[in-house]
């Protein structure tokens, strides 16, 4: 800051700081024995909190602070993980309607201050990312309700610019990828059809929500054609398009592969992570969104691991490293002039994964009416988390050592399928002092657990609501 005019010479204590948001509570908690991985996280919190202005802005400290679309969809399950946020985004919802043109464009900013029409489809995706959101975390159909039309609009709106189901409109892309401002390696048309695609099954999957049967009919053979039709346009031998690992991971992360080319894909992406690129990214705000769920769901959670507790460039941990409390708008590290914010929100991403991935947490029904709890199998000893979902407070508490323990704690109305890591299925696994496994077989099953049963390196327990206390040995 600077200050001019002051009487006299300034002291420390002429200054008084205040942290101004939007009044959203803190709903969610992680910790994990990984002091990098918790400063990261922290880090994410801050940028985060710091940026919810009546709207979801990209960045608090320069002459920008807009509601960037972007940015916000990109982190809006990030933010409901951390924070309760139905209120603020059913406010920024009624923006993005107010601002919508009567064509069907979302503005890359809400409210459109700058009228930077018609924007990049990765941008104007939150109209249908956000109250998708909402309605998975909250059970909230009133979001889905009030912006169904608008979706609708957005949708055929960017049918209206592709070929032949390929999207030709795009102006940033994947955007901020290391070394880089604009992607210098992932087309535009691949993350535009690719956004057109999930934007289009999303909105079929509305449909079906609410009720509306025929259009849901008529928008389900139109995801087949849009996936086909990416396929066929970047589909390669072994890797899509350029090759980028943005262009491998989107269609990876939405099912969109061919099943016999799959195992191709997957390996080219992690030679293009592990050889290339050394054990680091190369993806912009997009692909670093999907990146490592893709890892963690293709079995590769260890390649995943590596890349979050980097410290070299480019990484969270290298920003870390440089001093930063929030999360930067670049991967490089820049003090001058251009775009050298350091703190943006759009690669704070990572914390999903910290939630869904390293705690295991997932939504499988909308409102928690069902979850599971699946921790990768990486080498971290101890992680907890705690969520205070729409049905109450959901805890999961993980130590790892000669064996496993793993506390968790289901609220009332929801069921679970909680994944115990075990070594082999000769392992020994206690609920409480109920031995419920052994021998590779069920043993005794106390009230509280419907169904036990062996699932790769995991013991599938399924659960209802109460405290549960698992030890693997």
């Amino acid at each position: 800051m600077e200050v001019t005019g002051y009487p006299g010479v300034p002291m420390l204590d002429s200054v008084v700081g205040v942290v101004v948001h939007s009044d959203v509570e803190p709903t969610g908690y992680l910790v994990t024995s990984n002091p990098l991985l918790n400063q990261i996280h922290q880090n994410v919190w801050w940028g985060q909190l710091s940026n919810l202005m009546s709207v979801p802005t990209d960045c608090p400290q320069r002459d920008e602070r807009m509601g960037w679309t972007g940015d916000a969809q990109l982190s809006a399950e990030e933010a409901v993980l951390n924070f309760w946020m139905p209120a603020f985004y059913e406010k920024w919802l009624n923006d993005i309607l107010d601002a919508q043109t009567d064509e069907g464009v979302v503005p890359a900013v809400v409210p459109p201050y700058w009228r930077r029409i018609p924007g990049d489809p990765a941008w104007g995706t939150a109209i249908t990312v956000i109250p998708w959101t909402l309605y998975l975390y909250y059970g909230d159909r009133r979001a889905l309700e009030m912006t169904y039309e608008g979706v609708k609009k957005w949708v055929n709106f960017l049918l209206s610019k592709s070929e032949n189901y390929v999207c030709k409109m795009g102006t940033w892309g994947d955007w901020c990828p290391p070394s880089h401002i604009f992607p210098s390696e992932t087309p535009l048309e691949v993350t535009s059809t690719w956004v057109m695609y999930r934007d289009l099954s999303t909105l079929s999957a509305m449909a079906e929500i609410l009720g509306r049967k025929e259009e849901a009919s008529e928008y389900a053979p139109l995801v087949e054609e849009v996936r086909e039709a990416f396929n066929k346009a970047f589909l390669k031998e072994d890797h899509y398009a350029t090759g980028s690992q943005t262009c491998d991971v989107l269609p990876l992360a939405l099912d969109m592969v061919p099943q016999e080319r799959v195992e191709t894909v997957v390996k080219h992406l992690l030679r293009d992570i592990q050889v290339t690129h050394d054990n680091h990214l190369n993806t912009g705000i997009v692909g670093t969104r999907y990146l490592l769920e893709v890892l963690s769901k293709f079995s590769r959670a260890d390649v995943a691991y590596i890349i979050a507790t980097q410290t070299t460039y480019p990484s969270w941990g290298y920003m870390v490293r440089e001093g930063a409390t929030t999360i930067w708008e670049r991967w490089e590290y820049l003090a001058g002039e251009g775009m050298n914010s350091h703190n943006h929100i759009m690669f704070g991403t990572v914390d999903i994964w910290f939630y869904r991935n390293l705690s295991g947490v997932r939504v499988i029904k909308p409102g928690f009416e069902e979850v599971e709890i699946r921790p990768d199998q990486v080498e971290l000893k101890f992680v907890a988390v705690s969520l205070n979902t729409v049905r109450g407070p959901l805890r999961v508490e993980m130590e790892r050592g000669v064996g496993t323990r793993m506390r968790v704690s289901i609220p009332v109305g929801t069921s679970a399928k909680v994944y115990v890591p075990i070594p082999s299925s000769n392992a020994a696994v206690r609920e409480g002092k109920s031995m419920i496994w052994a021998e590779g077989r069920a043993k005794e099953i106390p009230e509280g657990i419907r169904g036990i049963r062996l699932q790769d390196r995991y013991l599938e327990v399924e659960v209802g609501s109460g405290d549960f206390d698992f030890s693997a040995e």
